[in-house]
């Protein structure tokens, strides 16, 4: 199953990223390089899963590689996940038909054994992460930024003296070191981040917030300018969300079980 594959290459955030910029205009790997806070490995290793996934095509160029994005290759996708104009039915304990619960039990019967929560889970994720990154990125535009970048001050901003390490920051926001050094270099030349040394250890710097980003976030926050993810949150009862967010908690952490068992084989 060839929509398989793209689902598969989907899920991935940065990847997503890789090819929402291809679709908008054919591109060259330094180009995204230049435009991604990705490294040229990262990037390389996205358009790989990309074109074995039918989403990209290559064409070569000299030494250069250009990639566009396929015609048509999310058409499958978009019949495979469509609801039918078929009398409505209750799929999944206690959930309401819509087209990825419609999904989930298609995808049970194609493979039997196979819990169906586990594929409505992984898809209404996959879907709500579309959401929230496409929010995150209309405000970041707003206020002259990129997505990264205003994840990078949230991150300052719920420190401690509103500072870190670019190491810590790394850690923090899941980027590589080269991603992370570009992003403060054009922060710092928005006048909104300050990097300073270390008095114990003249190898180490500290990045914090200037009274700038400080009024950046204020506004944002003053103006509501958080995304329909933000506002949904925030109309759940209290008893859920709480739960909501100890659910997310957990497999969150067994999810970075898994990818720590993976990678140490």
């Amino acid at each position: 199953m060839t929509y398989d594959k793209k689902l598969r290459a989907l899920a991935d955030g940065s990847r997503r990223a890789v090819y929402d910029r291809i679709r908008r205009t054919p591109a060259y790997t330094a180009t995204l390089v230049a435009e991604l806070p990705l490294s040229q490995p990262a990037v390389s290793q996205h358009l790989k899963v990309l074109l074995e996934a039918g989403l990209v095509s290559q064409v070569v160029d000299g030494r250069r590689t250009l990639y566009s994005a396929c015609e048509g290759a999310l058409s499958e996708l978009r019949n495979y996940l469509a609801e039918p104009e078929a009398p409505q039915e209750t799929v999944l304990t206690g959930g309401a038909s819509d087209a990825i619960a419609l999904a989930a039990r298609r995808w049970a019967d194609t493979w039997p054994g196979q819990d169906p929560h586990v594929y409505a889970v992984t898809q209404r994720l996959l879907m709500m992460g579309r959401y929230v990154e496409r929010a995150l990125k209309e405000t970041a535009e707003r206020h002259g930024l990129q997505g990264s970048e205003l994840l990078l001050l949230d991150a300052l901003n719920l420190t401690p003296e509103d500072s870190l390490t670019p190491s810590q920051l790394q850690s923090r926001l899941g980027l590589s070191k080269g991603a992370v050094t570009k992003l403060m270099s054009h922060l710092e030349s928005l006048g909104l981040l300050q990097r300073t040394g270390s008095q114990e250890d003249r190898r180490i710097s500290h990045v914090a917030l200037t009274s700038k980003a400080h009024e950046t976030l204020a506004n944002i926050l003053n103006h509501h300018e958080y995304g329909a993810d933000h506002a949904a949150a925030k109309r759940l009862p209290p008893e859920r969300l709480a739960k909501l967010s100890q659910l997310l908690q957990e497999y969150h952490g067994l999810m970075n079980e898994e990818l720590l068992r993976r990678n140490s084989r």
